[in-house]
């Protein structure tokens, strides 16, 4: 006598449902680009639900039969078969870093066949396999699931600590360029700027980490006209009105950089230098630890 397990319909429809939906905004956002800002959001939406729908339709076509004698794991594009007395390991992995949910991975050396705890009737199939398969396999199974969790979680810890080293340091390194580059922006037009008259237009206050006070102005240059922004001090942007005229300091070759002659813009961009610097050392010095906390432990564990 044969018996069928299969992935539940309800999983499979949520699958396939979630798919077509993100599939179909993709497509929006492709026929209205604005809606997304990028045709590359859409593109990825699609590729996304594309995705999702193929593996709706993969695990409908998964089905594991057991018979008297074999194990038997089919889908669409492939079958695979172990006779029960040529199992040569059954491993019962549990949910982990690198796993969400359990599953069962038997082997005969050759072929390789796993199945989740989603699958229907998961634990009739754990008890058909604990009775019928050779018990040295299961004990050798067993023996190599631990050293595999250890790798696993070794690599997860290496990927998760990697991961923060680069996000830390690029995070630092990010805010530390950028100040740099504006340091370096307002120096030169201190140094080589020249010196315009120009009007309030508007104001506003940027909530951040802290309160950034923002004078919008306009200016002209040679019947160009140019729209701007400039932080200012708090007592400044108090006392600021409407129509005000201010002197705006510019670069002849580049209109475009401009800055009010008494914007505070060098001084936060200092205190954003000293920052990165400051938060790119704590991470340096809290990533240091811990890789030399994972290397030593991981050294331990060779050694024992």
């Amino acid at each position: 006598m044969t018996k069928t397990f299969s992935y539940p319909k309800l999983t499979i429809r949520i699958l396939l449902g979630m798919g077509l939906f993100i599939v179909g905004t993709g497509i929006l956002f492709l026929l209205k680009p604005s809606m997304a800002n990028s045709w590359g959001v859409g593109a990825m939406f699609i590729v996304v639900g594309g995705l999702n729908c193929g593996l709706a339709v993969w695990l409908s076509s998964r089905v594991i039969r057991v018979s008297h004698d074999a194990i038997t794991c089919s889908d669409m594009f492939s079958s695979k078969s172990i006779a029960f007395d040529r199992i040569t390991g059954v491993e019962t992995v549990p949910r982990s870093n690198s796993s969400n949910v359990e599953h069962i991975t038997v082997t005969d050396g050759q072929q390789t066949i796993m199945f989740t705890a989603t699958i229907l009737g998961y634990y009739e199939l754990k008890r058909v396999l604990k009775e019928r398969a050779n018990p040295t396999a299961q004990i050798q199974g067993a023996a190599k699931l631990q050293v595999k969790l250890k790798k696993e979680n070794r690599n997860v810890t290496w990927v998760a600590l990697t991961f923060y080293t680069l996000l830390a340091g690029g995070f630092a390194g990010y805010n530390y360029v950028s100040a740099n580059a504006r340091i370096a922006l307002y120096d030169n037009l201190r140094d080589a700027g020249q010196r315009t008259t120009g009007q309030i237009t508007d104001w506003y206050i940027s909530s951040g980490k802290s309160k950034t006070y923002i004078l919008k102005y306009s200016f002209g240059i040679d019947g160009r006209s140019f729209d701007r922004a400039s932080p200012v001090s708090k007592d400044r942007y108090n006392s600021t009105h409407k129509g005000e005229v201010v002197q705006v300091v510019y670069l002849l070759a580049d209109p475009d950089s401009s800055t009010l002659v008494d914007s505070n813009g060098r001084e936060l961009a200092e205190s954003q230098k000293t920052s990165a610097l400051v938060l790119g050392g704590i991470g340096v010095a809290i990533s240091g630890y811990l890789w030399y906390k994972v290397i030593i432990g991981s050294k331990n564990t060779v050694a024992t």
